[in-house]
């Protein structure tokens, strides 16, 4: 189903987003939440000492070691870009996350289906859960579910997973996976699902910037509607609309629903 989608941003993240000609991605572990894509590693290894008595306390030490280690491989690899689930405007995300900024406007089917082909085959899109049991347990999706407290943030994620797009395409500075005496990349048996073309686009659509990743999105596609953020001046949104004009962007360019101080 297709859902109206959000993102606030301020003036200094807008100006970044017009200057990538794409959507930068942070890592999960880089986020400001500390506990993003954390869960109880430790749950396993309590299941099987309740279940088994006995139970060696080196292995379920070792145990918890590795689902730790795992967990933490999880969060520096895999990279987000976190939308507003809705069209309504929160004056809480403008505070947080949009302060003399903007607000970007756009819907769930866009987002999924503007995505270069090539990242799509290690990419991910769904709503988020809030839900603190289900997070401690949430080993084999700990990057869609969140605490409570977060919920009146109501996103709705892309997730890349860089190891996976390494395996595919050979991007990356990881450790190479080979298939006999070939890198998993040069391996149909493991590239069967991508044409020839897509292969030779995947270096192309996707760049490292600092700790993050940019996609070469279309903007011009992408971006349905600007917003400004609540008390912005008829010259700021001015400016606004010249910035997106200069990049090809000829969308709606309006003030806060919120507004309520117009100059």
């Amino acid at each position: 189903m297709n859902r109206p989608i959000s993102r606030y941003l301020t003036a200094e993240k807008f100006e970044w987003l017009l200057a990538d000609d794409g959507l930068y991605l942070g890592a999960a572990a880089s986020q400001s939440d500390k506990d993003e894509g954390k869960y109880d590693h430790t749950f396993v290894s309590r299941f099987i000492a309740q279940e088994m008595q006995n139970a060696d306390e080196a292995l379920l030490r070792g145990l918890n070691k590795l689902q730790l280690e795992m967990q933490e491989f999880k969060r520096s690899d895999s990279y987000l870009s976190c939308w507003y689930l809705g069209a309504e405007e929160s004056a809480d995300m403008w505070k947080d996350y949009g302060t003399k900024g903007v607000l970007i406007v756009s819907d769930s089917w866009t987002l999924q289906q503007t995505l270069p082909e090539p990242l799509k085959h290690a990419s991910q899109f769904r709503e988020v859960t809030y839900d603190d049991a289900l997070k401690l347990l949430a080993a084999h999706d700990p990057l869609f579910v969140k605490n409570k407290r977060f919920v009146d943030e109501q996103e709705y994620r892309l997730i890349f997973d860089l190891t996976q797009y390494s395996v595919l395409t050979g991007f990356g500075d990881g450790p190479v996976v080979y298939v006999g005496d070939k890198p998993s990349f040069m391996s149909k048996s493991i590239t069967a699902g991508m044409s020839n073309s897509v292969i030779e686009e995947s270096h192309k659509v996707i760049r490292r910037k600092g700790s993050g990743l940019v996609f070469s999105y279309p903007l011009v596609e992408l971006i349905k509607e600007v917003r400004l953020y609540p008390g912005a001046s008829a010259e700021e949104l001015l400016r606004v609309q010249g910035r997106l004009r200069a990049k090809g962007i000829d969308c709606p360019v309006r003030h806060s629903s919120l507004n309520t101080a117009v100059a």
